[in-house]
């Protein structure tokens, strides 16, 4: 596993999480919508294994595990205390903050990627 295929599940991982709050927020009008959110992505990691080096010589650790797979992440219903009239408990406070946030994670980690792409493109070019 390398950082290109954490970055791929984190930024994955990212799109869901903004699908879920989007969701939410589309459904703040609905009676009886319960709102959900996505597992934490701590569990994906776990899931993943172990960080090891990329193998590119025979010198080299070895890479275990398989990125073939993608996860599918689970989704579970929010604990909100605030519920409406209508059983509706989505806090459009909390689903926009959710949103702005996997925002700024999703430029965190496309700056990263851009990072990374630079220093391995030096590294070949050298």
């Amino acid at each position: 596993m390398n950082i290109f295929s954490v970055l791929s599940r984190h930024v994955d991982w990212l799109g869901q999480r903004y699908q879920v709050a989007a969701n939410n927020v589309a459904h703040s009008d609905s009676p009886g919508f319960r709102s959900k959110e996505i597992s934490g992505f701590q569990s994906t990691l776990d899931s993943m294994g172990g960080m090891e080096l990329t193998r590119t010589s025979a010198a080299h650790m070895s890479v275990s595990g398989d990125d073939s797979t993608m996860p599918t992440y689970e989704t579970a219903f929010q604990n909100n205390t605030d519920v409406s009239h209508s059983g509706n408990d989505v806090v459009i406070e909390k689903e926009m903050s959710t949103i702005g946030d996997t925002s700024r994670m999703l430029a965190f980690d496309t700056g990263i990627e851009r990072m990374f792409q630079r220093m391995y493109m030096s590294s070949v070019k050298a």
